[in-house]
């Protein structure tokens, strides 16, 4: 971690894994994960950052976590984690309405399916 201000190093914390997936800070708080499934939430503090790791067995992740509706996803190569706030709603925008069809007056003559047959010689 360095300090904003003036990009002096406040903190190194080994992450324990390549990280190819961008961080996500929401709600003061910094979402990593690691591409070996080790998903860190961090918050920052005046010396630098506190926090524990949490492992996701058996997947990797190379994607990063996205923020939608108060619920953080974190998508992996084995599922599409969603995580939310205890005791919370879960909400969505409505659904759009379906596009209305424009009806074909005549199909264009280059559209007509047409059959060629040939004799084998």
């Amino acid at each position: 971690m360095v300090e904003a201000a003036d990009g002096r190093l406040v903190q190194k914390l080994k992450l324990r894994g390549p990280v190819r997936a961008s961080p996500l800070y929401v709600d003061g708080k910094i979402f990593i994960c690691t591409s070996n499934g080790i998903w860190w939430t961090l918050k920052p503090t005046k010396t630098g950052v506190a926090g524990k790791p949490k492992r996701l067995r058996g997947i990797e992740v190379y994607g990063s976590p996205i923020v939608s509706h108060g619920r953080l996803y974190v998508p992996t190569t084995g599922a599409l984690y969603c995580v939310g706030v205890k005791g919370t709603k879960p909400s969505a925008d409505k659904r759009p309405e379906a596009p209305k069809e424009t009806p074909v007056k005549r199909m264009p003559r280059w559209l007509t399916p047409r059959l060629y047959l040939s004799r084998a010689s």
